[in-house]
């Protein structure tokens, strides 16, 4: 509490949206205090009580801290991934936490959210990586293929990386 927002703000200057968060993490700190007696709660109800936490981020505390598999963490990358590749046909995040969750075994709730996000920022960031691990995949072009379903033109990084001549059976085009 006694932290100022700039300092706190400074902290966290690499996180997005940081100068909101900071604001968030003085309000929560207090409302901690007064609402819960200095406890972090250990529900997804509660924690979303506290401003600027929402479904993925009580969801991602009760896996992380708690241990608890409460639901699927959905975020952007797990929204967009699945349903690029035809798991599940939704507009929401909202909307594909249940559609998975009606899906997967509660088991894996906990481990779908870190993969594939993990997955989607490699596609996002690291193209010449990624298709050099598909190329040495088991399976390239079903490796490679994957890719193009998740929205990378797989064809012209091919062509960038010097390897269009690769002899694949099929060409690569974003299905569904």
């Amino acid at each position: 509490l006694e932290t100022p927002v700039p300092a706190l703000t400074s902290l966290i200057a690499k996180v997005n949206h940081h100068k909101k968060k900071a604001m968030y993490l003085k309000e929560m700190t207090l409302m901690l205090l007064e609402k819960f007696a200095g406890r972090v709660p250990d529900t997804e109800a509660e924690l979303k009580q506290l401003k600027g936490v929402g479904e993925k981020s009580a969801l991602l505390y009760l896996q992380t801290i708690g241990g608890k598999a409460e639901g699927i963490a959905v975020d952007s990358h797990l929204h967009s991934i699945a349903n690029s590749l035809g798991w599940v046909k939704t507009k929401r995040a909202e909307q594909t936490r249940r559609k998975l969750e009606e899906r997967l075994p509660r088991s894996f709730w906990s481990t779908i959210n870190p993969l594939v996000v993990g997955f989607g920022q490699e596609i996002a960031t690291e193209k010449s990586k990624i298709l050099a691990k598909c190329l040495n995949s088991s399976n390239p072009s079903l490796a490679l293929q994957m890719l193009s379903d998740c929205g990378m033109n797989v064809t012209r990084e091919l062509e960038k990386g010097g390897l269009a001549d690769l002899d694949l059976p099929i060409r690569f085009k974003r299905r569904g």
